[in-house]
């Protein structure tokens, strides 16, 4: 789990990201696992795309917000939490960058941050196409084992 002060960035090494129509899909290749952003979790995602700490976002967001600034930085620590369990997301040795953020964005900070997890595909994401598929049917399909021959 990462601190208030500790530097972080997403893993770009491991994931791809996507928004479109207020939502933020992230794929993590490696665990083979996506994820659906929501909310203010759309703008962290964001923010997190260059190195930066839960003190600089809560320092860039100021007094601005709605909600108390106590308030938004326990849930920004959740939700980094919940994105340092997934993997989506790594300590980084640069320094952290105080984000500039506009009045949009400040609204967008004031509603709760949704992370659902999916499972369902993980397999399939998670497989090697190149090297992992069978070589009669192609992809998706996984090489058959001597006793499923």
């Amino acid at each position: 789990m990462y601190g208030r002060d500790d530097v972080i960035v997403a893993n770009f090494e491991a994931t791809a990201a996507e928004t479109f129509a207020g939502e933020t899909v992230v794929i993590h290749f490696e665990r083979g696992t996506y994820f659906s952003f929501r909310g203010s979790a759309v703008l962290i995602w964001s923010l997190l795309q260059t190195p930066t700490s839960i003190a600089a976002v809560v320092k860039a967001a100021g007094d601005a917000l709605a909600i108390g600034a106590e308030s938004f930085e326990e849930q920004l620590t959740e939700f980094v939490a919940q994105l340092s369990e997934q993997g989506l997301i790594k300590a980084s040795d640069a320094m952290p960058a105080v984000p500039k953020l506009t009045v949009e964005a400040l609204n967008a900070l004031s509603e709760p941050a949704t992370l659902e997890v999916f499972g369902d595909l993980a397999e399939l994401i998670a497989m090697d196409p190149v090297h992992e598929i069978d070589a009669l049917t192609g992809w998706p399909h996984l090489p058959q084992t001597e006793h499923e021959a």
